[in-house]
């Protein structure tokens, strides 16, 4: 069947995503709900050596099991969300916004991926390693944790552009906006290591869940009004 784009030109339907986009959605929402119930409590971002050592050699199995979940697991479902949502902005045209939108989306999951393995690196081998070298470690997996919240921002800020054009429900865009901020301030904070702006992950993280969530659903559904 031909459908209408922006602009009333014909344009062929998109190849069919199926319930994938929203599968990875609530895999992405179940991997973090998982990690965290596995794995609650971590030291703050400028723990001293000593306790970031003795932290991983008593929970290093609960540490490596979160780690495969938020960072491998949830990974993977977030480059499969901004693909579908990408499709999605492209078919209504606005590929430009797409394309921004699925390379940070993507560029945040690669991060998320080498955040797992340094997560597992420091949680398989604390037994074995100096409290310095855990330190280090640890540095390493807070700081792309920055960077990735600093990616995850401009693909959300997509987004919103995306609700304001209606290919998103418009409630997502006011959530995104939110969650925009909150990201920006925790990705600065966990990228400079600072306890205090790296607060607002808390906040960041739950909206995160719902704006991937909710994006996952919006993907695979008729056009937004």
């Amino acid at each position: 069947m031909t459908t209408l784009r922006a602009g009333g030109d014909l344009a062929p339907p998109p190849a069919r995503t199926g319930s994938l986009p929203a599968i990875a959605g609530a895999v992405y929402v179940a991997a973090w709900l998982g990690g965290l119930a596995v794995h609650f409590s971590s030291p703050a971002v400028d723990a001293p050596a000593s306790e970031i050592g003795r932290h991983f050699r008593a929970y290093g199995t609960a540490a490596l099991v979160q780690s495969l979940l938020v960072h491998g697991v949830a990974g993977l479902a977030l480059g499969v969300v901004a693909w579908a949502v990408s499709r999605r902005a492209s078919y209504w045209g606005q590929p430009a916004t797409g394309n921004v939108l699925k390379a940070t989306g993507w560029a945040a999951a690669v991060a998320s991926l080498v955040q797992m393995a340094l997560g597992v690196i420091l949680a398989g081998a604390a037994v074995r390693i100096s409290d310095g070298t855990a330190n280090r470690l640890f540095d390493a997996v807070n700081q792309l944790d920055g960077v990735k919240m600093l990616l995850l921002a401009v693909m959300v800020a997509c987004g919103v552009a995306l609700a304001r054009a209606r290919i998103l429900p418009r409630w997502l865009g006011i959530e995104g906006a939110v969650l925009l901020l909150a990201l920006v301030v925790a990705g600065v904070g966990y990228a400079a290591l600072s306890p205090a702006l790296g607060a607002a992950a808390e906040l960041a993280l739950v909206l995160l869940l719902v704006w991937v969530g909710a994006a996952g659903v919006a993907a695979r559904s008729p056009r937004s009004t």
